[in-house]
């Protein structure tokens, strides 16, 4: 979690460095974010969303509890054979 954000708001290159993505990693997941109305952008900086929507803390819990995973890859999905007709 990022934790509470500084007095002016987040800028970009903070955001991206925390989640550990390149140079606009970010952007898919800010622009979903702002779609649900977790963050805004005002001033040049990013802010959470007030009112705190009622997603906030479900999704909150669902990130903290994906980090109790184990690290394993992840199956591929079974596929069903392929073949041309003739």
């Amino acid at each position: 979690m990022l934790g509470d954000p500084p007095a002016d708001g987040w800028r970009k290159v903070d955001l991206e460095r925390a989640a550990g993505v390149e140079r606009g990693g970010a952007d898919r997941l800010l622009e979903g974010a702002r779609s649900l109305e977790l963050i805004d952008w005002a001033d040049g900086r990013w802010h959470r969303g007030e009112p705190r929507p009622a997603l906030a803390d479900p999704l909150e819990r669902l990130v903290a509890l994906s980090r109790e995973l184990p690290d394993v890859a992840i199956a591929p999905l079974p596929r069903r054979g392929y073949m041309r007709r003739e």
